[in-house]
């Protein structure tokens, strides 16, 4: 039966080998899966496997089964996703699907990429409430392929507070979702180690923008602009980016949203969203598009307006207001009804937003 790498445990047996860039099988056929296996299965981004019915103590496996493959991911399908979670579901799947094809060699099936991916960025520039949520369980940093939709998802967010049209925003989304689809040119064993690399590999790493741009020129439908600002975004105006080390004269304007987005999600993989804000404004603002990175910084604090926080003072309170001028020091209004600054002065921080 097929399944989701999600459903996997210790004690599957494999009854068809999994293949992931070389010709020799990641893992041979009948292989009794365990922890490292569910690691390797994990760092290869491999997103279902074949396996017996049983697993190798005898007992049959009762985890979750793909039953209709074909059917669950049929555009046409009348039980298609309603909800926007089963639609960001559906966007993870459909990437981590796809990632593993271009592990093997294939081309980027932009149709797929549409259909995996549009419901959900259309969804979301509705629901931005929603994306607040995501932000705040750090959903958008667990994987490569979560951290993908996630790029997509805020670059579309960005792209519409920049007031880009509708047309441009969603490329400028697909473009985010696609920004390191050249990792998967890369050799498996790099992906597996990040960021603990040698020096040759890094260098080999830093190359993976290149190799995006290169995948995406070949399909029609994505804009010259979208792809010189995926080969564009992990540089910085002050020429300190890679992987051509561009200054900011000669960078495109999407690439600004773009290094944007990825700089705060780099921020998140060890820091809560606000203060990867901070830190985005305090040790990037030279480094950045300062009006992008201000229209960011405002516009992702306002989806937290009306959120209980606890502070450092041990108080609890609501986000009640964004100044513009410094909008990562927020009005909270404490269960007193008192108004509290959070500025340097006051010496109080939001240690975390608390979720009803």
């Amino acid at each position: 039966m097929r399944v989701p790498y999600q459903s996997l445990i210790e004690g599957c047996i494999l009854k068809q080998a999994v293949y992931s860039k070389s010709t020799r099988p990641l893992i041979p056929k009948g292989t009794i899966i365990n922890t490292h296996h569910l690691k390797v299965l994990k760092g290869f981004l491999i997103p279902e496997v074949e396996i017996e019915t049983y697993l190798d103590n005898g007992e049959r496996f009762q985890g979750k089964r793909i039953e209709n493959r074909k059917n669950h991911f049929n555009i046409k399908d009348k039980a298609k996703p309603k909800s926007i979670e089963d639609f960001y579901q559906q966007a993870v799947s459909g990437y981590a699907r796809s990632f593993s094809q271009w592990q093997g060699g294939t081309s980027i099936h932009m149709s797929s990429i549409r259909q995996d991916s549009l419901p959900l960025l259309r969804a979301s520039l509705e629901r931005t409430d929603w994306i607040a949520l995501k932000l705040i369980q750090g959903d958008f940093i667990h994987d490569g392929t979560q951290r993908a939709i996630g790029m997509g998802i805020l670059s579309a967010f960005l792209a519409n507070k920049l007031n880009y049209d509708y047309g441009d925003l969603l490329q400028i989304g697909i473009g985010g979702i696609l920004a390191n689809c050249g990792l998967a040119k890369l050799s498996p064993s790099i992906l597996s180690r990040y960021p603990h690399l040698k020096k040759e590999e890094k260098m080999a790493y830093d190359q993976h923008p290149i190799q995006s741009y290169k995948m995406l020129k070949t399909v029609s439908t994505i804009k010259e602009g979208v792809c010189l600002g995926i080969l564009e975004h992990h540089e910085y105006g002050d020429g300190s980016g890679y992987p051509l080390k561009l200054t900011r004269d000669k960078l495109h304007e999407f690439s600004y949203i773009y290094s944007t987005v990825e700089t705060f999600l780099s921020l998140m993989k060890k820091e809560k969203p606000i203060d990867a804000l901070i830190n985005l404004n305090k040790n990037y603002l030279f480094k950045l598009n300062t009006p992008t990175l201000e229209v960011f910084t405002v516009k992702v604090m306002e989806l937290f307006l009306g959120y209980k926080v606890l502070l450092s003072n041990g108080q609890t309170g609501e986000i009640s207001y964004i100044p513009s001028p410094a909008p990562t020091e927020p009005f909270i209004k404490t269960d007193h009804d008192k108004i509290l600054v959070l500025n340097s002065e006051s010496n109080i921080k939001i240690e975390k937003i608390l979720v009803n």
